[in-house]
């Protein structure tokens, strides 16, 4: 529907307004992505699509590999699979920051902070997540990478320490806590994937209890239901979105410009008071 929509106000009304050919491009684009989501998750209108071409019945309309990953994932009964693409998703994103990160101290000329506050996070991530797999995970790990991995956490930790002191500690919690909030991505998938697979019981269920005209309630009820949780979703992705690219993103490389504010005042050295002469 997104990709419809922005296709027809691209194509009928971007001549007209700068505004709409953007937001019809960036429409085209999402509406492309969702699409394709959808695809691999099984998940477009719900269960929907399945229920008009397959009935009641419990084989796929389609099925195939990728990389050893057999897709469809369904998001309500295989979530882990959704929660481990979201986290895969969240750490490329946070490194493309770090990467600007180092980029821009680099053309800063910012050498000290780009080889210790901005590259600790390179050996952290790389000995750190090598050493949790081992130790949770049960990753095997032959001895010289072990010994590898803790002298990568050691120099991160140097680098660190070095740049902030003994608080940059809570650095290391920060961005860990950054990582695990790409994890929303699996509560939207699975509140608005449950939204539709309801909304389509309902409507089949209202349906069949209500006699001759029942179609016509099923399908209004479909359209109804389907557009607010299109709505919903909507919503919730901009906003989610948002918040990862400028409170997580960011806070990789961003730093504040501008000017500091200085409220309106009177400067005054001396200052004479009149007293009040009384008649």
């Amino acid at each position: 529907i997104i990709l419809l929509l922005s296709l027809f106000a691209y194509l009928k009304f971007g001549n007209m307004s700068p505004m709409i050919k953007n937001w019809g491009f960036m429409g085209i684009f999402l509406g492309l992505v969702t699409t394709i989501v959808g695809f691999f998750t099984y998940s477009i209108f719900g269960n929907l699509i399945h229920i008009i071409f397959q009935g009641e019945s419990t084989q796929l309309m389609y099925q195939f590999s990728v990389l050893n990953i057999q897709f469809p994932i369904d998001s309500l009964k295989d979530p882990i699979t959704i929660l481990t693409v979201a986290l895969v998703l969240g750490i490329v994103h946070l490194n493309i920051g770090v990467i600007y990160g180092l980029i821009q101290a680099f053309m800063q000329k910012k050498y000290k902070e780009m080889l210790t506050e901005k590259l600790c996070w390179v050996p952290l991530q790389i000995g750190g997540g090598a050493l949790i797999g081992y130790f949770i995970l049960d990753w095997t790990l032959p001895q010289p990478m072990f010994y590898i991995s803790a002298a990568l956490v050691v120099v991160g930790l140097i680098q660190l320490i070095y740049a902030s002191g003994p608080i940059g500690f809570f650095d290391i919690t920060g961005y860990v806590g950054d990582w695990l909030s790409y994890a929303r991505l699996l509560a939207l998938g699975l509140a608005t994937a449950g939204m539709a697979l309801a909304f389509n019981v309902v409507s089949q269920l209202l349906g069949e209890m209500i006699p001759f005209i029942g179609i016509i309630v099923t399908v209004v009820l479909l359209l109804v239901l389907h557009m607010v949780n299109l709505a919903i979703s909507a919503l919730g992705a901009g906003v989610h979105s948002l918040r990862l690219q400028y409170v997580e993103f960011f806070n990789r490389f961003y730093e504040g410009g501008g000017h500091e504010f200085t409220p309106f005042k009177i400067k005054r050295k001396y200052t004479q008071k009149e007293s009040e002469q009384t008649n």
